[in-house]
């Protein structure tokens, strides 16, 4: 037993021991980073209001998903003598159009919570330690982002095409006919997802409220829709139509689809009755402004977190 009046202390010297596990470096962090915020924008570890609401949006996809699958049956037996026009028998690009709002809901749901609560709480300094870049954060959040909305847009299309194999009198035979719809079917949502990954990334690294982010990256869509439609009904000028930055991601999206961009029917005095059919544009200009935002929107985001990761 020690005396309480002397103690004395004992230690023990383990050496230096080198780490011999594997080393799994930047891209395994990027890995980690990616699947973490993938679940956390499913409802994993988040509140059960926002798990309700992943929910219900999954359920009236699939519900969404379901009406197309049956109404194309419908309309091809209708058309079975005379064949269904392209844009009725097709029911994937139609579908691609109708679940666009509920893509915007979603990605204003989750791209804000992703990249504005690590800024809000001082989180993002944590990030930038080794292994991971600047570069690499922005690459996985984009990364998780993009997937979340993939997964919400091409999984109930892919349920569409295979209900309607399994409808066929032969299955194989559907898939080998329609290889050119379901390739456009992928490549449609794919750039749909990459457009909105980046716009709402570019909306949420301007701010740290994630409210704020989600309202403006709904906001300034619907209401550079209205500009466009108000600015048309003045002059008549198609070209008005560029503002409404969704709409030329959707008419690129026609365009793979059906190989041109369809005219559009609109209202010329908001009533519904005067009706005009609005000349499509050249797809190269569609093209311009989907490249456009892209490109813009990582640029702000870039330029954003660097100035964050300066302080």
């Amino acid at each position: 037993m020690q005396n309480p009046e002397n103690p004395k202390g004992v230690i023990f010297d383990a050496g230096y021991r080198r780490y011999e596990g594997r080393y799994l470096g930047r891209a395994s962090a990027i890995a980690s980073l990616v699947w973490d915020d993938f679940k956390r924008s499913l409802g994993v570890k988040r509140s059960l209001f926002f798990r309700i609401g992943i929910v219900l949006m999954l359920l009236i996809q699939l519900g969404i998903s379901l009406f197309y699958l049956f109404s194309s049956q419908f309309i091809e037996q209708a058309f079975q003598q005379s064949g269904a026009p392209a844009e009725l028998a097709n029911p994937f690009s139609s579908f691609i159009d109708t679940t666009s709002l509920f893509g915007l809901i979603l990605v204003a749901m989750v791209a804000p919570y992703l990249l504005c609560k690590d800024r809000k709480n001082n989180v993002f300094p944590l990030y930038m330690v080794r292994p991971i870049y600047l570069q690499d954060y922005i690459i996985a959040k984009g990364l998780s982002i993009f997937l979340v909305l993939a997964v919400f847009i091409l999984a109930p299309a892919l349920l569409i095409f295979i209900g309607k194999a399994f409808l066929a009198p032969n299955a194989l035979q559907y898939f080998a006919d329609n290889q050119t719809s379901f390739g456009a079917m992928m490549l449609s949502g794919l750039l749909i997802a990459a457009f909105f990954t980046t716009y709402s990334m570019g909306i949420s690294s301007l701010t740290t409220g994630v409210g704020v982010a989600a309202g403006m990256i709904v906001g300034l869509d619907f209401l550079l829709g209205i500009v466009s439609s108000i600015l048309f009904r003045i002059n008549k000028d198609p070209t008005v139509a560029l503002i409404a930055i969704e709409e030329s991601v959707f008419r690129i999206k026609d365009w793979i689809f059906f190989g041109k961009v369809p005219s559009i029917s609109a209202s010329v005095d908001g009533t519904g009755r005067n009706i005009i059919q609005i000349e499509a544009l050249p797809v190269w200009m569609y093209i311009s402004v989907m490249l456009l935002v892209i490109v813009g929107s990582l640029i702000i985001t870039f330029l954003a977190y660097r100035r964050e990761a300066q302080r």
